[in-house]
């Protein structure tokens, strides 16, 4: 056994590290490249210290951060010779935070997302590298554009100021049989292909983005010019010696008790928080999926006008913030079926409601809610699909409005919250901290 690191052996480093690029080696040998793809170690939750230590004995050049928060916190510490990608769900109110920090953004998987990058770029007088994120496996948990859609959308932003789109990136489905890959990354090669041939500008060192940890040689094999590996690295989460040694994992471990029990109440299904890295979802749903108060309007003036007055005296904000859609009419909403509970949360009782929304009108009823102080959980499994798009965008700027917050707590399901209320698990933790061992339900009260 060797040096321990953060609670990381690096004699097993250093094996993983070996038997990865040996199976990229050999993989590479197959590939339509003749070579083999570069490694990018996926290290959400890896600590600074294991990262730096792979940096300078391990060989390790570039790695990719799935959350801005993470990412932000680690980038002054990180070894200066690592090329660092920003490699998770990216929302367009967190770009600002990333812009002058990553050499490639691999997620960029809406126009509206590409615009902001550009507007961002434009301002720093600088142009970001982005890939075009095709969702192959047509999943609806999954970001990403369709496959037939992606050439025409990885044409069309690259017309965007300040953006070079210099490929593709793709997460296949979780296959049983690893051979089952094989199919996802021979289209996603297609699509990549073609678009280079319709590119009107070359590329210099096209970039296709495929393979986790499970499935590296397959995209290797089929053309990936970089892999996105973490636990074959590094380790899986809660294996010993390996990631359930950082100290902020098992605090995002005590911050999702409290979120359990929202998911139990509202019947959703856990949502993977980064399937881009390849490694289970372990906690922190405030950075992958938040869309805070914080720049909702993309550098609009903090204090918006308001219009189009709603029930119970709330005040929508401009469409800047609902990206143009405009605000119901004041009808009531169709019944909805709702919870009430009190959560105990640093000694103060959380009143929530829990709404099934059938149409956009539902937002007259949540905004009757947060103005009287209750937290709000969005059940969306049953909503249309595009109605539950506008919802999430009108009411990221109705939290934006009141102070509050709005965060994605599962696939289908929603979490707002008014300005009194904190849900980020400090609280939750001193509590635990003060009541130590005392089972969950003594903590939470129903």
């Amino acid at each position: 056994m060797g040096k321990e690191i953060c609670g990381y052996d690096t004699d097993a480093l250093r094996e993983n590290f070996e038997a990865v690029r040996e199976n990229l080696r050999l993989a590479g040998e197959r590939s339509p490249w003749g070579r083999a793809p570069e490694l990018i170690a996926a290290t959400k939750t890896v600590p600074v210290e294991v990262i730096n230590y792979a940096a300078e004995n391990l060989g390790l050049s570039h790695i990719g951060e799935n959350r801005v928060q993470e990412l932000c916190e680690k980038y002054d510490r990180l070894a200066p010779s690592l090329t660092v990608d920003f490699i998770g769900k990216l929302q367009t109110n967190k770009v600002k935070y990333i812009i002058d920090k990553v050499a490639l953004i691999h997620s960029v998987d809406s126009v509206h997302l590409a615009e902001e990058i550009s507007r961002q770029a434009v301002k720093l007088g600088r142009t970001v590298d982005v890939l075009a994120e095709v969702n192959i496996g047509r999943e609806a948990s999954k970001s990403g554009v369709m496959p037939e859609d992606a050439v025409d959308f990885a044409l069309r932003i690259s017309g965007l100021p300040g953006i070079s789109v210099r490929g593709i990136m793709t997460m296949a489905p979780k296959c049983d049989e690893k051979s089952d890959y094989y199919k996802y990354f021979e289209e996603t090669y297609r699509i990549f292909v073609d678009f280079l041939r319709k590119k009107r500008h070359n590329i210099i060192e096209p970039v296709l983005s495929m393979g986790m940890s499970d499935s590296y040689v397959a995209a290797a094999e089929k053309g990936a010019t970089a892999v996105r590996v973490g636990s074959a690295l590094f380790g899986e989460r809660g294996a010993a010696g390996g990631r359930s040694h950082d100290k902020k994992l098992s605090e995002d471990k005590t911050e999702m008790g409290f979120m359990d029990k929202i998911k139990k109440i509202t019947g959703v299904e856990e949502y993977d928080d980064n399937g881009y890295e390849d490694d289970g979802y372990y906690g922190d749903i405030t950075s992958g999926y938040e869309t805070d108060a914080d720049s909702m309007g993309q550098g609009q003036p903090q204090q918006p006008a308001m219009q189009n007055q709603y029930a119970g005296g709330y005040t929508a904000p401009q469409d800047q913030y609902s990206r143009g859609y405009a605000a119901p009419a004041n009808t009531a909403a169709a019944p909805a079926p709702s919870v009430m509970g009190g959560i105990n949360i640093g000694g103060s009782a959380l009143q929530m409601k829990v709404i099934r929304p059938e149409n956009f009108s539902s937002v007259n009823q949540i905004a009757d809610h947060l103005l009287s102080q209750r937290t709000v959980v969005l059940n969306l499994e049953a909503t249309n699909k595009e109605t539950a798009r506008r919802l999430i965008d009108f009411l990221s700027g109705v939290a934006y409005s009141i102070d509050g917050s709005l965060k994605r707590i599962a696939n289908n399901a929603y979490i707002i919250t008014p300005a009194n209320v904190d849900v980020s698990g400090d609280q939750l933790r001193e509590q635990r901290r003060q009541q130590n061992q005392q089972s969950e339900d003594e903590n939470y009260n129903y």
